[in-house]
């Protein structure tokens, strides 16, 4: 049959979904998650041929679910496709399921161990609290870093920009930072930089336990506490980086009673709600996260909104700070954007950018109706949009209706050495974001709004929460309403009409980023509020 479910666990869909089409005459490709695959009807239908699409298949999260899949949907052929490697494997129904109902078996029993395993665990660190703290002296010498992570890996985007941001800048303040993750992507993501973050340590999920994502991250957690435990001993505070059912940091400061300072950046609990994050383990996304809040003696939040959430919480007030994203100024000013221009063809162009991960609070369809209309009336405008993200097909379906696709460049994923130059490229940044819905105040510190503003080019953004207290409406900038088409499109087309007022606008905007907003300056509230846990330590 020529109708195929493509399931993809990590890698390229797109690319995978060309393989299919190509080698296999699979004319009608069905692209799904493996969490989305129970909203198909397997049962009532029948897919010709089942594919796999992973770096490689067999080591990503579920995998051991999938010969129960192949059941299900009665395919007549299995084909996995490692995307890293550019292999490609066919198998029968039959050959497939022989192959790896064993190990299926294996880890959906491990994963199911894990998961009591990780509720009891969570239970005990959200009933202890915040550890009493082992804190020898005043001066932070010493952080243990760590950064757990599940799922598709992340190479680039504001996360790996703050984390590596961080530490580079407590290093520059002399202290040294041990790095831990289990994301490869991050671990070779800071070795193709100008000048390494780090040395990242990575530690690996065994496979019994990779069946969900909330058992491989106990998995995780259990690797990174035997990977760690020494340096946590030696460290004078834990940071995390908060994630989805992670517990690690809670873990190591109970363990060892070295302070845990817990970064906050929203609810894993409303994401894993919404955002196609989704989990049927909510009660147990909710008890991780509380377990890591309650055993933090600082959560760092880098919103008000997030602030405001945990005091409704319970949260005691004095256990927050508030501390912004930041930017490295410096490397905002090496130019390269005439280069960038020369590459795509634009160097006389009226050049629109954005940079981003295309997510649903990001706001590019916004950003690309409001170009619709500015190509309208310019021909000389040009959209550049960098990154990728799961509202990519929406935005270029607006500028297909719009007959403006082939104005627009989409460039895909690029490194974060990469990014200043692509700025500096363009005649306008816009920063259009949106509203979360539900009520939920917008909590976000966007990275991309500093890196604009280092760029020393005019922006126009929504005038919504952090993004509307930072910049100077006005200014530093010009705010629009969030989700308005029409303003956005006016707001671009009056800085496109006035060079000179622009330049002014983006001087404004960079003078502010060098002197409020640089990481040197995130780093310097961790280290004041180190010093605050330590004269407290001191006292009791």
């Amino acid at each position: 049959m020529s109708n195929a479910l493509l399931i993809r666990l990590s890698g390229d869909a797109e690319d995978a979904a060309r393989v299919l089409r190509a080698a296999f005459a699979a004319q009608d490709v069905t692209v799904s998650s493996l969490a989305d695959v129970a909203s198909f009807p397997l049962l009532n239908g029948r897919f010709g041929q089942l594919a796999i699409v992973g770096e490689p298949p067999s080591n990503e999260i579920g995998f051991g679910l999938l010969p129960f899949v192949a059941l299900l949907c009665r395919a007549e052929r299995v084909v996995t496709i490692d995307s890293s490697r550019q292999l490609v494997n066919v198998y029968s129904r039959r050959g497939f399921i022989a192959r790896n109902l064993t190990s299926g078996v294996l880890q959906l029993t491990g994963s199911a161990g894990a998961i009591g395993l990780q509720r009891f665990l969570a239970e005990i660190l959200r009933k202890g609290g915040a550890p009493a703290g082992r804190v020898e002296h005043q001066e932070l010498r010493r952080v243990l870093y760590l950064r757990p992570h599940v799922g598709v890996p992340v190479g680039v985007g504001g996360s790996v920009t703050h984390t590596h941001g961080v530490i580079r800048a407590l290093r520059d303040a002399g202290i040294r930072v041990e790095a831990v993750t289990s994301d490869t992507a991050i671990a070779v993501a800071a070795t193709t930089e100008p000048e390494p973050p780090c040395q990242w340590r990575v530690v690996n999920v065994h496979s019994s336990l990779k069946a969900i994502p909330a058992s491989a991250m106990l998995g995780v957690d259990l690797a990174m506490v035997g990977s760690a435990y020494r340096a946590a001993q030696r460290a004078d505070l834990i940071y995390q980086r908060h994630g989805r059912f992670s517990t690690a940091g809670a873990l190591l400061s109970r363990l060892t009673g070295t302070p845990l300072f817990l970064e906050y950046n929203g609810s894993e609990v409303y994401t894993g709600t919404r955002w196609g994050q989704r989990t049927p383990l909510v009660r147990q996304l909710e008890a991780c996260e509380r377990a890591a809040l309650a055993s933090a003696a600082v959560i760092i939040v880098v919103a008000e909104a997030s602030r405001t959430e945990l005091i409704g919480m319970g949260v005691e007030p004095t256990r927050i700070l508030l501390n912004p994203n930041g930017v490295d100024a410096q490397r905002f000013a090496r130019g390269g954007g005439a280069e960038i221009r020369r590459q795509l063809g634009l160097e006389d162009a009226e050049l629109i950018g954005f940079v981003g991960s295309f997510g649903p609070w990001h706001g590019v369809p916004v950003l690309a109706r409001a170009f619709v209309e500015i190509a309208s009336r310019r021909p000389r405008a040009r959209l550049l949009l960098v990154g990728d993200g799961p509202q990519r097909d929406a935005v270029i379906e607006v500028l297909r209706e719009g007959g403006v696709a082939h104005r627009a460049m989409l460039t895909g994923k690029v490194p974060s050495s990469r990014v200043p130059a692509y700025l500096d490229a363009c005649d306008v940044l816009a920063s259009p974001h949106v509203d979360l819905g539900g009520g939920v105040e917008f909590f976000g510190s966007p990275t991309k709004l500093f890196e604009y503003m280092a760029s020393g080019k005019p922006i126009v953004a929504s005038r919504l929460g952090q993004i509307g207290d930072v910049l100077a409406d006005g200014e530093s900038a010009l705010l629009v309403g969030p989700g308005d088409v029409r303003e956005l499109a006016n707001a671009l087309e009056v800085l496109l009409e006035d060079p000179v007022g622009a330049v002014t606008f983006g001087a404004a905007a960079r003078r502010a980023a060098i002197e409020r907003h640089t990481w040197r300056e995130n780093a310097a509230r961790v280290i004041d509020r180190f010093r605050l846990v330590a004269e407290a330590d001191d006292v009791s």
